[in-house]
Parts: structure tokens; C-alpha cells; sequence
């Protein structure tokens, strides 16, 4: 009998950036190989799935360690920041299911949070080139962070920004060093794959592995419509999502603690970007 995703309480969504939001992987990818050539290096394609998820400092010791001393890292990631740019400039990408998840998370009253391993000055203006900027209580970059994914730090702060326990937040990532830094933290990990399949290490830190974030919505939606809340919100659906239209109809049992009541903040709102 289907018994829904959640173990416990839920007070907040933390929502990796690249490749779980933003159908950015493909590009960094294609820039990625694009660069290399420029620079006159090749590299067998799939090692680059080894590089999904990381900041670039930790890039650059992995480039390294696979290409020799001799791999002219600063060379390379200036062309390969020049093409990103020139790819990017094309428009930016929703994940599918990215909008609706949103509003159903809105709908339903609960915080919202990224954590990513972009720079703060590549998260925020992805975030605003894609309309999503102000939809988020905290951003969390690698610049707000000691230590980037697969360390739990960037998680941690997260959950610390919407004022909420780790243990009470799902975590929406896409790649293994970002479900290793989730499960590390704390969090609920959910797997949604981009473009390189889990292992079994992978799909053993995670609650579950979901196709696209419809999926997610569907799942939380007939978690919360089973009992995880009470008294009906007085809110109108928006949208024709099925699961958006569920969602409006509940009220989240556990939030009724002034305790465990999420702040929104304001700070993620005027971050330097």
C-alpha cells in the first residue's frame, strides 16, 4: 500500500539551482567540452559527470588531478566562462514542473530555499534572467559558505535561513555530491536525475528518486491529502494543476507551533548580486 513520501514532519523545500531548477546542465556541459577544445585538451565525456555539482575551486583540483599540472586551469575557465555566457545569453530554462511546484509550495504555506554551488553573482542572475529571484526566503551560494557540496554546509545554512531544523526540510537535488550534502545535513533528500543516472551509493542516502518535479509536487500533494494536514486554508486554487489545486485546500498540521514556525526572511532579498 502506497504510504507517500514524507517520514516525518515537513516545514520547508530546499531546491538545489543547476540542474534541478534551472535546465542549465546541458549548456555548462556544452560549454564545458567547448572550452577544452579552445584550449587545445580533450577529455573522455564521461568524467565530466564526476565534475556535476561542484564549485569551481573544487573543479579546478579535480581538472587537475585527471588532466596533469601541466592543464592551464585559469586559461580554460576564462573560456569557459566566455562561453557559458554566450550560450546563456540565449535564455535560461525551467526545469519541467519548476513553475508549479512553486506555487503549490506557496499555496501550502511552506518556506523555500536554494542552495547552491554557483557563485552569488551566478545564482542571483540566473535566478532573475529565469523570473525566479524574489520567489525564494533564502539563497544560499558558495560565497556563503566555509565549504561547498558535498560538504552539508550550504544545506545547513539554508535550513538555518528559513529558521527551520534540517531534519524537517526537503531537499531537491540532482546530482550525487548534492544528495551526499543533503543527507549529511540532515535533510529529507529527494533525487531528481538530470542527465547521469544515480548509482546505488546515491539512491541509498535518498528518500526517494522522482522523474521530473511534477513528480514531486504529485507525492507531496497526496502526502498532505493524507492526513499530514488539517482545517482547510482559505485560499483559492490558482493554476489548473491538479496537485497545486489540492494543495490549496490544507493547512499543514504542524505549523499551528509558534515554535516551529519558519520567519521569512527579507536578507536573501537584498544580497549582493
Amino acid at each position: 500500500m502506497r504510504t507517500g513520501l514524507l517520514p516525518r514532519s515537513l516545514g520547508a523545500v530546499i531546491i538545489d539551482l543547476d540542474g534541478t531548477l534551472l535546465d542549465t546542465e546541458e549548456t555548462y556541459r556544452l560549454a564545458f567540452f567547448q572550452a577544452l577544445e579552445q584550449t587545445g585538451w580533450a577529455m573522455h565525456p564521461a568524467r565530466y559527470d564526476d565534475l556535476v555539482g561542484l564549485a569551481t575551486p573544487l573543479r579546478r583540483q579535480l581538472l587537475r588531478a585527471l588532466l596533469g599540472p601541466g592543464f592551464p586551469t585559469d586559461r580554460f575557465f576564462a573560456t569557459y566562462y566566455d562561453r557559458r555566457a554566450a550560450l546563456i545569453a540565449a535564455g535560461i530554462r525551467l526545469k519541467p514542473g519548476a513553475n508549479a511546484l512553486l506555487d503549490w509550495l506557496d499555496a501550502a504555506g511552506l518556506p523555500k530555499a536554494i542552495a547552491t554551488s554557483a557563485s552569488r553573482l551566478t545564482a542571483h542572475r540566473h535566478l532573475a534572467a529565469a523570473g525566479l529571484l524574489r520567489r525564494f526566503e533564502a539563497i544560499v551560494t558558495r560565497d556563503d559558505v566555509a565549504n561547498c557540496k558535498p560538504s552539508p554546509d550550504s544545506f545547513i545554512r539554508a535550513a538555518e535561513g528559513l529558521d527551520m531544523r534540517p531534519a524537517r526540510c526537503l531537499a531537491l537535488e540532482d546530482s550525487h555530491h548534492g544528495i551526499v550534502a543533503a543527507s549529511e545535513a540532515g535533510t529529507m533528500p529527494v533525487l531528481i536525475p538530470d542527465r547521469v543516472p544515480p548509482s546505488e551509493p546515491t539512491r541509498a542516502r535518498c528518500l526517494a528518486v522522482l522523474p521530473d518535479l511534477a513528480a514531486v509536487t504529485a507525492e507531496l500533494a497526496f502526502c498532505f491529502a493524507g492526513g499530514a494536514l488539517e482545517k482547510p486554508l482559505d485560499v483559492a486554487p490558482s493554476g489548473s494543476t491538479r496537485a497545486r489545486e489540492t494543495a490549496t485546500h490544507w493547512q499543514i498540521a504542524s505549523r499551528t507551533s509558534a515554535t516551529d514556525a519558519p520567519t521569512i526572511l527579507s536578507n536573501a532579498r537584498g544580497r549582493n548580486t
